[in-house]
């Protein structure tokens, strides 16, 4: 409990990843009710004692059946969805190796994904995603070394 007895609420942390295939990215359509949907990226939390470049290849790995080339991170988001539900999100872009075989492996989480250019998904965003559109990251950029953040 934190003073006035209120609970303490901790951040949990994840990593999205940023797939790319030329010049399309990757994004998935959460399997929920007819127009509730909100575009994300693959991704998840982090595991005990798990690294955050190991952690974005497991996710995608699971999620999509992909696997990626020299992963580099490229932003944070801090997505407070209301008081009790924050977390923190680390993003990582890289290039997948076997685009064609793409698939809802985890199909509760994700119902489908779709390569579509970076501008062609702009609205029903799942909030951290929509954080990190808001910020001056745009993929397939040269310069790897800018960190790019949004709260």
């Amino acid at each position: 409990m934190v003073g006035n007895n209120q609970p303490c609420f901790h951040p949990h942390l994840g990593v999205a990843v940023i797939v790319t295939s030329g010049e399309q990215v990757l994004f998935g359509k959460p399997g929920v009710e007819a127009g509730e949907f909100r575009w994300q990226l693959p991704g998840g939390w982090l595991e005990n004692g798990e690294d955050f470049e190991p952690a974005a290849r497991r996710e995608v790995r699971e999620e999509t059946g992909l696997e990626l080339v020299n992963p580099q991170f490229v932003a944070i988001t801090s997505n407070i969805f209301f008081r009790s539900k924050h977390s923190i999100s680390l993003y990582f872009e890289a290039e997948c190796v076997n685009p064609d075989v793409v698939g809802p492996l985890e199909s509760v989480k994700c119902k489908d994904w779709i390569w579509k250019g970076w501008s062609g998904v702009s609205n029903q965003l799942y909030l951290p995603l929509q954080l990190f559109k808001n910020s001056d990251y745009r993929p397939f950029s040269v310069d790897k070394q800018s960190v790019h953040v949004s709260v």
